[in-house]
């Protein structure tokens, strides 16, 4: 099983916006979200996922200080890690806001191995939240 971590940009920012709504359905599991009256993941009145995408767009506007990765296993989207730097880090170099794995590559060192090649990619001091589970 081959695990890559990838830069997005512009051309394929669409599979990163693809799977951000099965992060939010996985992380409403945790936190007891539900989705708005338009059946969209967000606390607004966002009605669709291409409004949700449009301002999910500045990850691909600030290539120097944000760093949209894709996360793939033997070429197949598996996920995606979502790196910010100053301004939008809380005292460290970098903050991972936001990084997830779908289900089907859990269990399988796929996290573990992304993570590590997002970290080596940019050196530093790192913040990295967490959020608990029940598994």
């Amino acid at each position: 099983m081959k695990v890559t971590v990838e830069l997005t940009d512009s051309s394929t920012k669409f599979i990163i916006n693809n799977i951000y709504p099965l992060y939010l359905h996985d992380l409403s599991g945790i936190w007891g979200w539900k989705p708005n009256r338009y059946g969209v993941y967000e606390e607004d009145d966002t009605k669709t996922l291409n409004d949700q995408n449009q301002v999910f767009d500045i990850w691909w506007e600030k290539p120097t200080i944000l760093y949209p990765y894709l996360i793939r296993v033997d070429g197949i989207p598996a996920g995606f890690a979502l790196v910010a730097t100053p301004p939008y880090t809380y005292g460290s170099e970098f903050y991972m806001n936001e990084f997830f794995v779908m289900k089907p590559f859990r269990g399988k060192h796929v996290a573990e191995n992304a993570a590590s090649q997002v970290f080596d990619k940019h050196p530093g001091s790192w913040e990295v939240q967490t959020n608990a589970t029940d598994r």
